[in-house]
């Protein structure tokens, strides 16, 4: 049989792009080992990575759960102690006479509190990192809910020694969320009285058409400016857990909902010099859409 020109063409053609396209292979197969124990160390230093930051994960949660149980049982059994004491006197003859009575109560009232307030900041923590945390925003105003806040802590400054500097303007309002607020001044106000002991608290709050700024100053321990990168994470402290009680959440929480808010939390610290927690806020918060 007869091959024509164009079919003994086409043949060669053929030959010679099988035999390139055999050439291409064998290099790629050639290849093939060494690429793949490049993408394979990747791999593999891709899932150790991912293994370690589980790991930490796991071991920050049990931390937490067990600072946490500690934490909330503390105030628990004062709470017991103090129902059992009023119970025992009530059963005496003459029973407890109202003086005893108010001074008990006020106790058991302001161990309740703590309580609630560790329990608020567990669930805070959880809405948070669940992205449940819903904002809702209406006009508060801030200079009535700063002063009526920090006057319930007026035992508080008492029992640590902190004379009280407070410095807020009249009237400055924004749409916020409250509940949200109210975490943010008692938690820096708290922060201060946990680290500031002894020595004078300022607190103030100024604003103009445009923002809020809320800053709370103490002058105990201070903060140094290795710690002042981390502290706003959650579980993290400048000092010990030891020597200073409480989840290491406080700040992070606060921070979670200034940003939030559309606002901006900085520090300002040095050892010994004491810290300075300043949020600055927009009074018209882009969350509301439109003004009140």
């Amino acid at each position: 049989m007869q091959r024509s020109f164009w079919g003994e063409v086409r043949v060669k053609d053929s030959s010679e792009e099988n035999a390139r396209r055999s050439e291409t292979e064998l290099n790629r197969l050639r290849d093939t080992p060494a690429e793949h124990r490049n993408r394979q160390s990747v791999s593999d230093a891709e899932n150790a990575l991912l293994i370690d930051e589980l790991k930490a994960g796991v071991m920050a949660r049990d931390e937490f759960l067990a600072i946490a149980a500690h934490e909330l049982r503390n105030p628990m059994g004062a709470i017991v102690l103090s129902v059992q004491t009023l119970r025992l006197a009530s059963e005496k003859a003459g029973g407890i006479s109202p003086a005893v009575l108010r001074g008990k109560l006020s106790s058991l009232e302001r161990r309740i509190g703590q309580y609630v307030k560790r329990a608020t900041m567990l669930l805070d923590v959880t809405r948070l990192n669940s992205g449940n945390f819903q904002f809702e925003i209406e006009v508060v105003d801030l200079s009535q809910l700063a002063e009526e806040l920090i006057g319930d802590l007026a035992d508080d400054f008492q029992r640590a020694r902190c004379e009280l500097v407070l410095k807020l303007d009249k009237g400055v309002s924004g749409h916020w969320d409250r509940m949200g607020m109210e975490q943010v001044v008692t938690n820096l106000v708290s922060n201060a009285l946990k680290y500031g002991s002894g020595h004078p608290i300022e607190v103030s709050l100024t604003a103009d058409a445009a923002k809020a700024a809320f800053k709370v100053s103490d002058h105990g321990i201070g903060i140094s400016e290795e710690d002042q990168r981390r502290i706003f994470h959650k579980f993290e402290r400048a000092v010990k857990r030891r020597h200073h009680g409480g989840f290491g959440i406080g700040l992070w929480v606060t921070r979670q909902i200034v940003e939030g808010l559309g606002g901006t939390m900085s520090v300002h610290s040095a050892p010994g010099q004491g810290s300075s927690f300043s949020v600055n806020l927009p009074r018209h918060n882009p969350l509301k859409g439109t003004d009140e």
